[in-house]
């Protein structure tokens, strides 16, 4: 249960800085429109029901291995595999939604924090379901060792 917790919480905080309308001291010129900001909301809303499918899977995947290392990472990777569209297609939605920012934004500063944030987010969710894969790993690593 605290595996599926932990990667709930997780998909939550990547999704939440692609939500962010306006962040603070943002001027009213780079604030985005709301309407603009909708396919991002869905999409982060589709993220986190999918996530949660991923986390309800990877909690069956280690009730149906209990013992046997091997056989639960695989089906952790496979399962990863599976789910690795997801990510790919929040972060496509994400980026279109801060280009158009970008290209909206009223000056070269804050196109350069833009960018920075595409970037940020980029490396977040890239790294994602790997960072995962190895809490899972680690996790049961050390439940081994404790048995």
């Amino acid at each position: 249960m605290f595996a599926r917790t932990l990667i709930i919480v997780a998909a939550l905080a990547v999704a939440t800085p692609a939500l962010a309308v306006q962040s603070p001291g943002a001027s009213p010129a780079t604030t985005a429109d709301p309407s603009a900001i909708a396919p991002v909301e869905a999409a982060a809303a589709e993220f986190e029901v999918r996530m949660n499918l991923m986390g309800d899977e990877l909690f069956e995947a280690a009730a149906q291995h209990p013992a046997d290392d091997a056989r639960y990472l695989a089906a952790v990777d496979t399962i990863l595999q599976r789910f690795q569209p997801d990510v790919d297609r929040f972060l496509a939605v994400t980026e279109t939604y801060l280009a158009a920012r970008a290209a909206a934004a009223p000056d070269d500063e804050a196109r350069a924090a833009i960018a920075v944030d595409v970037q940020a987010i980029r490396a977040t969710l890239n790294g994602f379901l790997p960072g995962i894969r190895a809490g899972l790993a680690e996790a049961r690593t050390q439940a081994t060792a404790a048995r």
